[in-house]
């Protein structure tokens, strides 16, 4: 999450206090409230938070625990070994019962992210609304909805943002992170390289409280 939130955060600080976006234009807003209402049926956040949290989140895990480390990209160690055995394997035999563990976890975090998910959704509208207004003209937005108006535009509409969550989209998210993780080293170098020309940022000064705690685990 930290490096997914760098780059908008930096692009954030780059942007001047001053520059404020263009006003929509009222009918094209119109226009892409009627497109949210198809691409995203009221309940739809609620839903996908739920079903991430809960039964996708089930499967991916499977997945992932059945996997070995080399699967998982893990580097070998100083003498060039790879640890044997799934990650299943290896964490069972420190908690046996880490299994029902995970179900009684997925279950509830599912329950209040989907609660959760509820509560954010008239924001989430609102945003969506107002990209698909701004990267969209009005002949595009009124040929897009007399698509979502149709039996299958209405099919694809209630399960558009819904299929990112999927199983079998989270598995295929999973698969690839072994090659992510393998560029990440190659990219933060690159990251550090076309930095270079900035100043350090200012160290943080320890504060009592931080002497503190590092008293007490030491």
């Amino acid at each position: 999450l930290a490096i997914l939130a760098a780059p908008i955060q930096a692009q954030a600080q780059e942007r001047p206090a001053s520059t404020a976006a263009p006003a929509i234009d009222p009918q094209r807003l119109a226009l892409a409230r009627t497109t949210v209402e198809g691409l995203f049926p009221r309940g739809t956040y609620g839903k996908m938070m739920s079903e991430m949290m809960g039964g996708s989140m089930d499967a991916v895990m499977g997945g992932m625990l059945d996997m070995t480390a080399a699967d998982l990209g893990v580097p070998a160690d100083s003498k060039g070994k790879v640890p044997e055995g799934t990650l299943r394997e290896k964490i069972r035999s420190e908690d046996p019962h880490f299994e029902e563990r995970m179900r009684i976890m997925t279950k509830v975090m599912g329950e209040e992210m989907g609660r959760i998910g509820t509560t954010m959704e008239p924001a989430m509208r609102e945003g969506l609304t107002k990209a698909i207004a701004r990267r969209f003209t009005d002949a595009q937005l009124v040929e897009v909805n007399r698509f979502l108006a149709t039996d299958s535009g209405k099919a694809f509409g209630s399960q558009m943002l819904l299929l990112w969550v999927d199983p079998e989209m989270m598995t295929a998210m999973l698969k690839s992170m072994p090659a992510m993780m393998k560029e990440m080293p190659g990219i933060m170098k690159k990251v550090e390289a076309a930095t270079a020309h900035l100043p350090k940022p200012k160290k943080k000064e320890a504060s009592p409280e931080d002497a503190d705690e590092a008293a007490s685990t030491s």
